[in-house]
């Protein structure tokens, strides 16, 4: 079980990270978009992935080093505190050693994990990932702001998803991943680091692409049809209800992975640069697997009580906002927002109806 200063760190985190994210939206709309991007993928991103990391790492574990638990809690503030100070004009190389320190110290939890292969392993990717953000970090400061952007938000962010799915997709049908690809996901994505760190953007467009194609099968994404026959015999609306939520989510959200990796391996043909990239990938797969994730997980972890009114609209607007963005920005973000409000309407305590429910 999580300590109280996990649990604190884990909380205060998503806050502060929710607080980073209205202000970020709200910069964009003053035509500020470069302080838009920087708080998105240098305080954003490292501090809600920090928070959510501690609380998912420790849960985990089967025995304890309270001691180590307690050191990387630490460290998901210093990642917040100086990805903030980056975001706001400093330098990026304090953000990428806490990453590092703090990727390696989650890594190191997994000696403490539950004996399943499936869990320690997505307890080690987890602390691995955030490590190897921190390293591209470190070693491309040559980089503009949206190539290094591109490729710093795919390592941190699509990594740790990388790192979560492939336990709590399968196994949540009484399933595992695929050994053999899921070791080749990590290993593409790894490869596409160095490939930046040499110049070689194209190469690491492509090893990133090929990842998140690759990551779809590794994570049993293509048997939907008979994990929906799973999901359906349940008897409880509820429960049904939350399980039809999770399987079309990750429906919605494997398919943004196959049209970014697809976009991202030609994206060298197709002359597309490096924002319209980043804001596929986080508009597209990125906010889908948060959907997915924040009305199951957050009100566990930050203590909320939930009305489980699981219904498709975020899916359906997060959709249109990502379809939206190439031709206008405001009405995409307008969307984003409503799906996040749709998201957070799943876990207010009502009895109305939802549009789209799922809950029958």
């Amino acid at each position: 079980m999580p300590t109280r200063l996990t649990r604190l760190t884990s909380r205060l985190l998503v806050y502060i990270s929710m607080a980073e994210l209205v202000a970020a939206l709200y910069v964009v709309t003053t035509g500020l978009s470069l302080y838009h991007a920087r708080l998105m993928f240098e305080a954003v991103l490292p501090t809600f992935i920090a928070g959510v990391a501690v609380a998912y790492a420790s849960s985990s574990l089967k025995g304890a080093s309270r001691a180590l638990e307690a050191i990387a809690s630490i460290m998901g503030w210093a990642v917040a505190a100086t990805g903030l100070m980056a975001s706001l004009g400093g330098p990026k190389v304090p953000l990428g050693v806490s990453l590092v320190v703090f990727g390696s110290l989650l890594a190191s939890l997994t000696a403490y994990a539950l004996r399943k292969w499936d869990v320690r392993l997505s307890v080690a990717m987890l602390g691995y990932t955030q490590a190897l953000a921190g390293v591209v970090l470190l070693g491309a400061p040559w980089l503009g702001l949206f190539p290094l952007a591109l490729v710093f938000v795919i390592v941190e962010a699509i990594g740790a998803i990388y790192s979560v799915t492939l336990h709590s997709f399968p196994s949540t049908f009484g399933d595992v991943p695929s050994k053999a690809l899921t070791g080749l996901v990590f290993a593409f994505l790894s490869a596409a680091v160095p490939a930046t760190l040499l110049g070689d953007l194209w190469l690491s467009n492509v090893l990133l692409g090929a990842s998140m194609l690759i990551s779809v099968l590794a994570f049993r994404g293509y048997r939907l049809r008979s994990y929906y026959a799973k999901a359906r015999t349940s008897s409880s609306p509820i429960a049904r209800g939350g399980t039809l939520y999770f399987l079309y989510g990750h429906a919605f959200a494997f398919s943004a992975l196959i049209v970014a990796g697809v976009v991202l391996i030609a994206s060298a043909a197709l002359r597309l640069n490096s924002l319209i990239l980043v804001h596929m990938v986080t508009l597209g797969a990125i906010s889908l697997f948060v959907l997915i994730h924040a009305p199951m997980m957050l009100p566990v972890m930050m203590g909320w009580s939930s009305a489980r009114r699981y219904n498709l609209t975020p899916f359906v607007s997060q959709i249109a906002a990502a379809v939206l963005w190439p031709f206008n920005t405001h009405v995409s973000f307008f969307f984003v927002g409503l799906a996040f409000v749709f998201d957070a309407l799943i876990v207010l305590p009502s009895r109305e109806p939802m549009p789209l429910s799922l809950v029958r």
